[in-house]
């Protein structure tokens, strides 16, 4: 089980904002304070929720690739370079195929809106 802000601030003897403003390095904390709940957060293995701080960022750092077709000897130098620049930027990436369907294309848009990507790189393969 994943250890939770309120895991962390139990073991530290401190309040979950506490802990928070430790994890994201804001806010004035003692250096005995932030000690005690690094320690902490070591201990418990506790790693921050993407999912919790993309509620309150409204941001999920991911971005959807679409691809006209992946077989094609460009995309996938195409792929690489938005996989090394998201990576540089600590982004995570969607790749999807669309195999040059209009339908699928915005299928695939539609499913990756709803999925919170921050924004999508595509070329629409088929004319509208």
């Amino acid at each position: 089980m994943t250890a939770t802000l309120r895991d962390v601030a139990l073991k530290a003897g401190v309040s979950i904002k506490t802990v928070s403003r430790v994890a994201n390095n804001q806010g004035e904390i003692s250096e005995t304070t932030r000690q005690r709940v690094q320690a902490a957060i070591s201990e418990l293995g506790y790693r921050p929720s993407k999912v919790a701080r993309a509620l309150v960022t409204q941001r999920t750092d991911t971005i959807g690739l679409i691809l006209g077709n992946i077989t094609n000897p460009f995309f996938p130098e195409v792929a690489r370079g938005v996989l090394d620049a998201a990576e540089a930027r600590d982004l995570n990436v969607f790749v999807c195929n669309s195999d040059g369907d209009l339908q699928r294309e915005l299928r695939t848009l539609q499913s990756l809106t709803e999925h919170g990507v921050d924004g999508v790189i595509t070329r629409l393969s088929c004319k509208l």
